[in-house]
């Protein structure tokens, strides 16, 4: 039966958020990388400043309780390591698996995943890997197919007032998020927000960004660089190292097209280029001469072409650039090749 529902100003209400900008509560939220790139890094990193009320966004201040939808053998190897790393308070923080060790599926458990969260109070619910969760029968490079089984999703976040977060993984190269993307682009279409995370390199060992590639209520792009660190930890079979993250402050200068160009090559085999690179040829340009430059006024220059701050440093650090100050008063900076 269909009915119809009258127009209510007194109804309008603001997005909530787990994450401000990035994690929307009542709505489901895809984080999508490579293997390797820090999917799980940050989620854990997330999940444990969640249960210590640390998160900017509609709960900050108050501590919330976090499920993680997996196997209890990878739980206590890859994500307990983690969030004791993190710091994570771990009475709210725990593992929701089958009695049978097989996978939760979304469509036949969706009601007692929908009671598990009222009953134990959870605002975060992460499937570690979700194509373990959908049906055997599911082909997840079928749009239709892939949005029924990830609608109940959506429905429990909307009833319970939680965040679902699902994780896939990249399968090629791309010049966008829909292209990179495993499986359908259903899986982006059947999320509010999709935060991609990778290298900004392909040699980078220790940075790593988020952008958001898909934000119904918030800026696209919207980077945030994070850095990984070598801790250890206690364990019963002594200590044990572990990848920590640690998130920068300030919002990245990096962009998703830059890096997307270092991930791929045209058709002649030929390396797109990126900003940085055309910053790179500018400050050739302007230090081809010999002489000594103030950097200030190269800088000034780049800015004038279009180039951040962020930028024009990553571009001279590329370079063989020479640094040095003035011995007039006030000093100044001096760049030349």
């Amino acid at each position: 039966m269909i009915k119809t529902v009258a127009t209510d100003w007194n109804k309008i209400r603001r997005v909530d958020w787990a994450w401000q900008d990035r994690v929307p509560l009542d709505m489901l939220t895809t984080v999508v990388g490579r293997g390797g790139a820090g999917k799980s890094s940050l989620l854990g990193l997330m999940i444990a400043m969640w249960s210590r009320g640390g998160v900017q966004g509609s709960m900050h201040g108050d501590p919330c309780n976090s499920r993680i939808i997996g196997a209890e053998d990878d739980f206590n190897i890859k994500w307990a390591p983690l969030l004791r790393a993190c710091g994570a308070d771990r009475k709210r923080v725990k593992l929701w698996e089958s009695d049978s060790l097989g996978p939760i599926l979304i469509q036949e458990n969706a009601d007692e995943v929908e009671k598990l969260i009222r009953q134990q109070r959870v605002r975060i619910v992460v499937f570690d890997a979700v194509l373990n969760n959908m049906g055997t029968t599911t082909d997840t490079h079928h749009a239709r197919q892939v949005r029924m089984d990830l609608s109940p999703l959506q429905t429990i976040a909307i009833k319970t007032h939680c965040a679902i977060i699902i994780c896939i993984h990249t399968n090629k190269r791309g010049n966008n998020i829909d292209q990179i993307m495993q499986g359908s682009t259903a899986f982006r279409d059947a999320s509010r927000s999709v935060l991609w995370v990778t290298k900004p390199r392909p040699d980078c060992i220790e940075e790593r960004v988020i952008f958001t590639g898909k934000a119904n209520f918030a800026p696209e792009g919207n980077p945030l660089e994070f850095r990984m660190s070598r801790v250890k930890i206690p364990s019963p079979d002594g200590p044990i190292p572990v990848w920590r993250p640690y998130l920068e402050d300030d919002e990245s200068e990096l962009e998703m097209e830059d890096v997307f160009a270092l991930m791929n090559f045209n058709g002649n085999g030929v390396k797109r280029s990126t900003k940085r690179d055309s910053c790179v040829d500018l400050i050739r340009q302007l230090l081809s001469d010999g002489k000594k430059h103030p950097s200030v006024k190269v800088v000034d220059a780049c800015k004038a072409r279009g180039f951040s701050y962020r930028v024009v440093l990553r571009a001279r650090d590329a370079l063989p650039v020479q640094r040095t100050r003035t011995h007039e008063v006030p000093s100044m900076e001096v760049w030349s090749l």
